[in-house]
């Protein structure tokens, strides 16, 4: 039995549980297997509707073929009793040796078991597959997976209503799941709620209700229809047709404690500021001040803890209406713990005290320290204290390892902050939190694979969450899993919902100065997020660096100064300094200063010198600079490797400025260390849309590509060298299909395509594989004098590009896709789009240089045929300034 699973990740299982790695590896075979398992039990298919769906675009002789190695592959590696056939012209799986969950949940949902449907239902239908030169197949899949995503939100709503009688306190969140799957599912809402309403649990349809208009507003920027707010008005009983409105005015700032005692609880000195706020926030009308915030702001002036009036100036800083101060005493292993509430004047508003005998039930001391101010606040039970109960571990070890991790992540040391978190999830495998800031520290630390499934265990168990945390967390889930625009606006009605927060403004900045080039926007989009944070952190280090190279590519030398001069009084010796240093000697051509950084950097790690390489070529485009910068630097390589990668940068910069008899010398020199990178490279200049190569030229480079055993290449050593590691053999096929592109030969691009949808896809290489395949069908389309389509190829391309891997590779970066994209979008009279998609290159990555100057060519170009002459003169004077200048 196969055990075939296609609902969120993709999944090949044999007899033994063994994963069918072969298959998994190729998507265009996995989705010729889905489409044959999802056949009713029994049905075969014709050979020639496999032929139109998955090979339209070959003859039918070549298309037969490609079928014919299809199933001999599939029955390899899957084992051939799994198939059957009638006769030549026929063929399926065999129903009762291939198990598949999506007809598995076709079966529950006929068969009213909304139960096990949603057990199967793990995601989206085959998840951002593509399907090579299959636009039919492709068009299958988005049918399927948007019937199944409606079936699993009737699913969803089914559980809920069920669960008003049942468990009322899960009804919410089979609501919420519905309405993720479904997001204007209004009418269904509406049977739910009253529903609820009928069955005496009102408070229950209420709360989804409210939640679901607040994300209307925030999230979708939807107004909801007259028959739900009506709804909401009755429910509510108050005649208001708007969501309640969180009380601004009760904003409460939790100070650190002073500790007395034994050294081993000082850990709660800053512990009870996240312990503190995590159970206060949403308690009755109650806002918590970010606790990174607080303890950045009290270490200067009150590392020992806060005291009353200490505690007025903090919340006045922090414009926070009243503000909470404690003591604990330790005796013996016993803890007293008091704690007072004082409004913005000083005056005491309400006092708790908790004791316990044993540091381990630490939680219940401070659930009796809520649960006593809140009483004293409102004179009322705290009728939502049992579900802030789960929002932290039980675990007190694992506890002490997360705060740990916290204190390392807000310095931003986060190799050492990512061990601590992980203990705190080897100690308490449901602690979301943990998982979700042991997920940000292994993002920062360039582990895509680890932190996606540090996000996705923190996302199975995001109902133990507050709202506020459970949207940071989906928001980091999207992301890490290439859903930017969910991610961006999930960020986004954050700050318009806890605009008081710093960690929603920061990570929305973050996202776009990484991702936006790779959507056709501009980085300077990061501006006002990152100014936001830094208005409530002014020492927030990551703001300062990004804005620094911000306001330098705006030109902005002012401002540069003073946020270069901010970050270095701030951590002069922080991993970002040297870099930050370098920025601002050569976009303010600060000659002594010029000298004294680059003898620094020859004694830098080689992270910090590609990093200063980078942000003089990219955001002062000093040119001569950044060649001096390398120049300088290479003669001290420590490896061959980091020699090569040099050469290789110095190459694509020499290609930008028109020199190309300099960048092939250089090439020609890294091949002795990286002939692999070297061929590709040279390969990528020759295939460029634009330059001098001739048909001569490109031909020689085809044979030498096809004489080349991509294979063979070993592994690398060196960082980013190794990012090719496993794709060598794909890109070689890439760039057959290029300068088969520059040739004008349709046919041969579409062969170097279907060759490269079957070669295995290595893990973590799917998304880069992708977008070889994608660029490779858009150009062949575009060659078939169809804009539309090659476009459309295009702009359903995934959109998880990991900023690191894009920084350190020129494949990864994209850059042709983009400028291809740029270019359809022009043909087709996009125009402002294209000109938008033009004007992000060369934004994160050097690699990105060699399009720069036609990038602006083609801008003037199109403003000049829309009457923009002054635009279009500026965009060809710069162009002209960036190919003349001097070494």
């Amino acid at each position: 039995m196969l055990t075939l699973r296609t609902l969120g990740t993709a999944d090949l299982r044999d007899a033994k549980n063994r994963e069918v790695r072969a298959v998994l590896q190729q998507p265009k075979r996995l989705a010729l297997l889905v489409y044959l398992a999802t056949a009713k039990p029994g049905r075969l298919h014709r050979r020639d509707s496999l032929l139109g769906l998955f090979w339209p675009d070959l003859d039918q002789e070549h298309a037969r073929a490609a079928l014919r190695r299809a199933l001999y592959f599939l029955r390899q590696a899957c084992g051939a009793e799994a198939f059957q056939s009638r006769g030549d012209d026929e063929v399926g799986v065999t129903a009762d040796l291939v198990w598949c969950d999506a007809l598995a949940f076709d079966e529950a949902v006929a068969g009213g078991d909304p139960t096990k449907a949603m057990e199967l239902y793990r995601g989206d239908f085959l998840d951002g597959f593509y399907v090579q030169g299959g636009p039919e197949a492709e068009a299958w899949i988005d049918r399927e997976r948007a019937r199944r995503r409606e079936e699993a939100a009737a699913a969803s709503w089914a559980l809920a209503e069920r669960s008003i009688g049942d468990d009322p306190s899960g009804a919410p969140r089979w609501a919420r799941r519905a309405l993720e799957l479904a997001p204007l599912g209004e009418d269904a809402l509406i049977r739910f709620a009253e529903r609820a309403d009928q069955e005496g649990e009102r408070s229950v349809g209420l709360r989804v209700v409210e939640s679901y208009l607040q994300r209307l507003a925030t999230e979708l920027d939807v107004e909801a229809g007259s028959e739900l707010r009506a709804l909401a008005d009755r429910l509510r009983g108050d005649g208001r047709s708007e969501p309640v409105a969180r009380d601004t005015g009760s904003i409460v700032a939790v100070c650190p404690f002073v500790i007395r005692g034994d050294k081993s609880v000082a850990y709660l000195r800053e512990g009870m500021v996240d312990l503190l706020s995590t159970k206060l926030d949403g308690t009755g009308n109650l806002r918590t001040v970010d606790p990174p915030t607080v303890i950045r702001l009290a270490a200067a002036k009150a590392p020992h803890g806060v005291d009353v009036s200490t505690g007025r100036e903090l919340a006045q800083e922090l414009g926070a209406s009243s503000y909470v101060v404690g003591t604990i005493i330790e005796s013996g292993g016993r803890l007293e713990a008091g704690v007072g509430l004082y409004d913005g004047a000083g005056k005491l508003r309400a006092r708790a005290e908790a004791r316990t005998d044993v540091e381990a039930d630490l939680f219940e001391l401070v659930d009796e320290l809520v649960r006593r101010l809140v009483v004293e606040l409102s004179r009322t039970p705290p009728d939502r204290l049992v579900r802030l109960a789960a929002l932290t571990t039980t675990s007190l070890p694992a506890l002490k390892a997360h705060l740990a991790g916290e204190h390392e992540f807000r310095l931003g040391r986060h190799l050492q902050a990512l061990d601590a978190f992980r203990r705190a999830t080897d100690l308490d495998p449901s602690f979301a939190l943990a998982y979700y800031r042991l997920a940000s520290s292994l993002a920062a630390s360039a582990l895509a694979g680890p932190a996606r499934e540090a996000s996705a265990a923190a996302y199975q168990h995001r109902d133990r969450l507050s709202d506020h945390d459970r949207l940071l967390l989906e928001a980091q889930h999207a992301w890490l899993n290439g859903q930017t625009a969910d991610a961006e606006r999930r960020y986004a009605a954050l700050t318009v919902s806890f605009p008081e927060h710093l960690e929603p403004w920061f990570l929305l900045g973050d996202l776009l100065f990484h991702a936006n080039p790779y959507r056709g926007r501009s980085i300077a989009m990061a501006r006002e997020p990152l100014e936001r944070a830094l208005a409530i952190d002014p020492r927030h280090l990551s703001a300062l660096t990004h804005l620094a190279r911000i306001a330098a590519l705006e030109g902005r030398d002012d401002d540069l100064a003073a946020l270069v001069d901010r970050a270095l009084a701030l951590s002069p010796s922080s991993d970002q300094a040297l870099g930050l240093r370098t920025l601002r000697a050569f976009a303010l051509d600060e000659e002594g200063e010029r000298e004294t950084v680059m003898a620094e950097l020859v004694r830098a790690p080689g992270l910090a010198i590609a990093r200063a390489f980078a942000d003089v070529a990219l955001y002062t485009q000093d040119w001569d600079g950044a060649e001096r910068l390398a120049r300088n630097i290479l003669p001290a390589a420590r490896s061959v490797e980091f020699e090569a990668l040099g050469q290789i940068m110095l190459a694509h910069l020499a290609k930008a400025r028109g020199r190309d008899r300099q960048a092939e010398h250089l090439l020609s020199l890294a091949g002795r260390h990286q002939p692999a990178w070297s061929l590709e490279v040279r390969g990528l200049f020759a295939a460029l849309p634009f330059g001098p190569t001739t048909p001569e030229e490109r031909h020689a480079l085809r044979e030498e590509l096809r004489a080349w055993d991509a294979s063979a290449v070993p592994s690398s050593i060196a960082i980013p060298l190794a990012f090719h590691d496993g794709t060598h053999p794909h890109l070689r096929g890439f760039l057959l299909g290029l300068l088969a592109v520059r040739d004008g030969d349709p046919a041969a691009v579409g062969h170097e395509a279907e060759e490269l949808s079957e070669l295995p896809v290595p893990t973590g290489a799917e998304a880069l594989v992708e977008h070889l395949i994608r660029t490779l069908d858009a150009e062949r389309l575009r060659l078939a004098g169809k804009p539309s389509e090659a476009l459309a190829v295009l702009e359903r391309s995934r959109t998880d590009v990991w900023f690191q891997l894009a920084v350190g590779s020129p494949f990864h970066a994209r850059t042709y896709e983009r400028f291809l994209r740029a270019e359809l979008l022009a043909d087709v009279g996009r125009v402002d789009e294209a000109l938008g998609w033009w004007r992000t290159i060369a934004e994160r990555t050097p690699y990105e240089l060699v399009f720069l100057a036609e990038a602006e060519r083609r801008q003037a170009e199109v403003l000049t045929r829309r009457g923009r002459l002054e635009a279009a003169r500026a965009h060809q004077a710069r162009a002209s300034a960036l190919m003349s200048q001097e070494t």
